[in-house]
């Protein structure tokens, strides 16, 4: 009979030891599932937010697109602008560069010459005009 009770004892202490790791497990299951849940969780929150910055960047995108648009209208207008209050530039060019070649000019005529260069894209010309009205004044 002792050995009986005995092996009752080590059946029993085996089951609730079986019983004790299947909580354990049970536990650790819950425990990993909540996990998860939360990893879960936060990825959603990940994807929310990037989804956000995606949007944000997308419209930051299409304002400077708009501004640009908006300084190349107002480029445009400008330049218009100038030719309406200049008028014939290529005119006025040769209008200053013949008042240059017959009278003694000053040196607003000079710079107003340059002007008109630049205007037209002529760098080099006006360059060069004004390093010669330099080189004049210099003698």
């Amino acid at each position: 009979m002792e050995e009986q009770s005995s092996g009752s004892k080590q059946v029993s202490d085996s089951i609730n030891n079986l019983n004790d790791i299947t909580q354990k497990v049970k536990t650790s299951s819950t425990d990993i599932s909540n996990l998860s849940q939360s990893i879960l969780d936060e990825t959603s929150n990940l994807n929310k937010i990037t989804g956000e910055i995606t949007t944000a960047i997308n419209e930051i995108a299409s304002g400077s697109e708009q501004i640009n648009l908006a300084v190349n209208n107002i480029n445009s207008l400008t330049y218009e602008n100038k030719v309406k209050e200049i008028g014939d530039v290529d005119a006025k060019i040769k209008e200053l560069e013949h008042k240059i070649m017959k009278e003694k000019p000053n040196l607003s005529e000079y710079t107003r010459l340059s002007m008109l260069y630049i205007f037209k894209g002529q760098y080099k010309k006006a360059e060069d005009l004004l390093v010669g009205v330099k080189a004049k004044m210099a003698r």
